[in-house]
Order: structure tokens, then C-alpha cells, then sequence
């Protein structure tokens, strides 16, 4: 309460100048004192608050796939986003989650499994390029550090998904199921379904891509401050 009311006594200018000087980690733990600090750095006016909060950490963000809470949960906090336990496994970034040991053999597989019963729909194949193929960490460190941003983008590019790509099964069978419904209603809006699809899986990529780069530029500074 005291807390509360003290920032109720302060500029909101102040407030949001003070708070951008916090981690985004932070600034996690400060939305979640009360429902009053919760609407102070959750609203809409907060925005730049989290920007310059990332931006005091050499990220700026270009491709806003996700909001910048959502990128700081899954980047600092150890916890699955689907099931909500502690977990130490990398976050998938092309998903915009982390998923705890139990969740990733729950919720992938290969697509050709995830829509075993789509065999007869004719336009199954074009539902993979409607999500993000799963990228592991490896792989996905690697292929940024050594090829560089557009050479991963071309590697990953969702256009060039197959059936036996591993993919996160919630996403894919949401894109086949109204995929589906929508052709065969013969509705106009299932080629804009399938376009929003595929711009937001490019989208996801060039994310987790653009985060990607940033953790290794971060990791190289460090390692150089260590040898100085």
C-alpha cells in the first residue's frame, strides 16, 4: 500500500524514467507487487519503458513479434510456458515459448505425425509452412553465429517446411483444423488465413533469429570484458 501510494504521488514521467533504468527481468518482478504496479508497467503508456529497458542491454528490437514482457518471461525466467514449472531448457524462440523436458516430448514431433489425420485433406502440405519449424538451440546458435542472420532466415524459411520437420503440435493443428474448415466452407477468407499464417511464421523466424544474434553479441562482450 505504501508503495502504491507513493508512486500515485509521482509524475508518471518520473516513474516510467526511473523504472527504464531497470533490468527487464526487473521490471518482471516489479509488475507482479501489486495490481497497482501491474498497471504501471503493463500499460500502454509503458511501452517505452520496456524498450529503453532492453535497449540499456544493447537490444532493440526490430521485429516486435511478441510483446517485450513476453520476450523478458521467456528469456530470464527459467519457467515452461505451457505448464508453468521450473525449468533450465533453452527457450525456442522461433515459438516465442520455453518448454520445460516433459512439454517438449508432449508437444513435438514430426509434422507427418502431429496430422496423421489430415492424410485426405488435399491442401495438407501447405499447413506447414503456416508455423515455425522447431529450431534447438544448437542448431540455432551455430547457424546464426557462423551464417549470419539471412542465411539462417534462408535455411529456416517456413515456405520450405516438410512433413517431417519437427513442429510444436498446439500451432500446427490450430493452422490445419481452420485451415481446413475454411476450404472446404470454399470460403474466400482461407487464402487470407493461409497468407496471415505464413507472414507470421516468417515473422517468428526473423525473431528468433534477431535474439538469437543478440545473446551471442552480448556473450562475445562479455567473454571480452572478462579477458581485459
Amino acid at each position: 500500500m505504501a508503495l502504491e501510494y507513493g508512486l500515485r504521488a509521482l509524475p508518471v514521467e518520473i516513474i516510467h524514467d526511473i523504472l527504464s533504468r531497470l533490468h527487464p527481468a526487473d521490471l518482471l518482478h516489479f509488475s507482479r507487487v501489486s495490481h497497482g504496479t501491474h498497471s504501471v508497467i503493463l500499460s500502454r503508456s509503458a511501452e517505452h519503458v520496456w524498450r529503453e529497458s532492453f535497449a540499456h542491454m544493447g537490444f532493440h528490437y526490430r521485429t516486435p513479434t511478441l510483446s517485450l514482457p513476453q520476450l523478458a518471461s521467456i528469456v530470464f525466467e527459467e519457467r515452461c510456458s505451457y505448464c508453468g514449472i521450473y525449468t533450465d531448457r533453452d527457450p525456442l524462440h522461433e515459438l516465442g515459448l520455453r518448454l520445460c523436458g516433459g512439454c517438449q516430448d508432449t508437444l513435438i514431433a514430426p509434422g507427418n505425425k502431429i496430422l496423421k489425420s489430415f492424410k485426405k485433406f488435399p491442401e495438407c502440405d501447405s499447413t506447414y509452412s503456416m508455423v515455425p519449424r522447431v529450431i534447438w538451440s544448437d542448431e540455432r546458435r551455430t547457424t546464426v553465429k557462423q551464417r549470419g542472420p539471412q542465411s539462417a532466415f534462408a535455411a529456416w524459411n517456413p515456405t520450405d517446411n516438410g512433413r517431417n520437420n519437427q513442429y510444436f503440435k498446439p500451432m500446427l493443428l490450430y493452422a490445419a483444423t481452420t485451415y481446413r474448415q475454411e476450404t472446404e466452407s470454399n470460403r474466400p477468407s482461407a487464402k487470407i488465413f493461409l497468407k496471415a499464417r505464413r507472414e507470421k511464421a516468417k515473422n517468428l523466424i526473423k525473431h528468433a533469429i534477431e535474439v538469437t544474434q543478440w545473446i551471442i553479441d552480448v556473450e562475445s562482450e562479455h567473454a571480452k570484458g572478462s579477458r581485459c
